[in-house]
């Protein structure tokens, strides 16, 4: 009975120190980058989209805002609380702005430029638009499934970089209805 009174309190007394310790280091922040590192693994890269963009349209006209949403079918551009929904079909590409504000693959919002450019990579072509998930609307972040997209080589070498940096979207061409070309730039994280 001693043996087991003993080992009850070894036990709650590792309970309590366990929830002191995860008060006090959380472990989210690292498991999320641990998620982020096994998505891009496996082909499906983290992407940061700046907050101001401007679409342009087949018809000549354009429109500034933020992309909240990416689908197959259609576009979300917000602006000033409005939303607007524009079918693919119509879009021709989309530019963000340079100097925006963006959020990193980890949460943080930063100015991009802020941190090194690693390089200027070519760009990811014939991306189908079912490719692209929306992780968080507001902060910008999606990911875009590139396997079977790019060739392994290649995938490998994407891979090894989104590991370390985060990718941020230049420009997204629409070179049809079902596919897009995407320009991204790796950043060097903090």
């Amino acid at each position: 009975m001693h043996a087991s009174a003993i080992l009850k309190a070894l036990i709650l007394g590792l309970g309590v120190v366990s929830i002191g310790f995860a008060q006090v280091h959380p472990v989210m922040p690292q498991a999320v980058k641990l998620a982020q590192v096994q998505k891009a693994v496996d082909g499906v890269i983290a992407v940061s989209l700046p907050e101001e963009a401007t679409v342009y349209l087949k018809n000549k006209v354009s429109m500034t805002g933020k992309v909240t949403g990416l689908n197959s079918k259609s576009l979300e551009v917000s602006r000033d609380g409005d939303s607007r929904s524009v079918e693919i079909s119509q879009v021709q590409r989309v530019e963000f702005k340079r100097d925006a504000l963006v959020y990193s693959n980890d949460g943080n919002r930063r100015i991009r430029g802020e941190n090194q450019k690693l390089l200027t990579p070519p760009p990811w072509e014939k991306v189908p638009l079912g490719a692209f998930q929306t992780l968080n609307p507001q902060k910008g972040l999606i990911t875009v499934d590139l396997r079977g997209v790019l060739p392994p080589q290649r995938l490998r070498g994407v891979v090894s970089m989104a590991i370390a940096s985060d990718y941020i979207v230049d420009e997204i061409m629409f070179t049809s209805t079902e596919r897009v070309t995407v320009k991204v730039t790796p950043y060097a994280r903090r």
